[in-house]
């Protein structure tokens, strides 16, 4: 058997499926998901993979919702004696992955169902109210113990814009927040020209909040994020770290 058809072998009957397996592992849901391995044969016995390629449509992953996904993964190591025995794929080290992503306004609303991402999308829009230090009618002050949860997201050509409810015990008040995202850095987003008014109030008011700065960590580096009409598309690369 010649160099090629032994890659093609050990590609195709043993590492394919495992890896195949391993990302359906990952997700809830995928549809129309499809890869490809490029390697040597004695780097791929070795347990090093040089390159993945992966494409996927409508994915689930914990709770968040993607239309398109489009990645390039490089450097891989993986436990490849186990796999040849038929054990379960598992990553040795951590990697890059370089892609693309679509995320339309249907993602994200039906993304508030995963309780962690709706934690983390009203804590931070929270957060930004309060930075303005002004009062919502009838609750007095955005300082004191207050509740956000997030109903709905829209899109615009430019901007995100959430429908919220604020609670202070026992007052409910709804409120529309609309906010510009910029990329500030590789690492940084910038909430720009915030603002907020409250639901249904005749004459509608907008009160400016200032920019915000937020902090994706240094395993994230964005080259490209567009908001545009009822999709957001983000280009960039992240540093995948195996769980323990």
């Amino acid at each position: 058997m010649d160099l090629v058809q032994r890659q093609s072998h050990i590609i195709s009957q043993v590492l394919s499926p495992a890896t195949r397996l391993w990302l359906r592992s990952q997700v809830t849901q995928v549809k129309a998901l499809n890869f490809q391995i490029t390697g040597g044969d004695r780097q791929i016995l070795t347990g090093y993979i040089p390159q993945v390629m992966i494409s996927a449509q409508e994915i689930i992953y914990r709770g968040l919702h993607l239309s398109q996904l489009d990645l390039a993964a490089t450097g891989i190591r993986i436990n490849i004696g186990q796999v040849i025995k038929g054990k379960p794929l598992r990553l040795l080290a951590s990697f890059p992955i370089a892609g693309e992503l679509v995320l339309r306004e249907s993602d994200l609303n039906a993304s508030l169902a995963a309780p962690l991402f709706a934690e983390a999308l009203s804590n931070l829009l929270l957060a930004l109210l309060q930075t303005g230090g002004t009062a919502i009618a009838p609750i007095p002050s955005f300082n004191q113990p207050l509740e956000l949860s997030v109903l709905s997201v829209a899109m615009t050509s430019s901007q995100l814009v959430f429908n919220v409810q604020v609670q202070a015990e026992p007052v409910i008040q709804s409120v529309q927040l609309k906010t510009r995202v910029d990329l500030l850095s590789e690492h940084e987003l910038l909430l720009k020209e915030p603002c907020w008014s409250v639901c249904q109030s005749a004459p509608e008011i907008w009160h400016d909040l200032p920019d915000f700065k937020l902090d994706l960590g240094t395993e994230v580096s964005l080259e490209e994020l567009a908001v545009q009409q009822q999709a957001i598309r983000c280009r960039g690369r992240i540093n995948v770290i195996p769980a323990d």
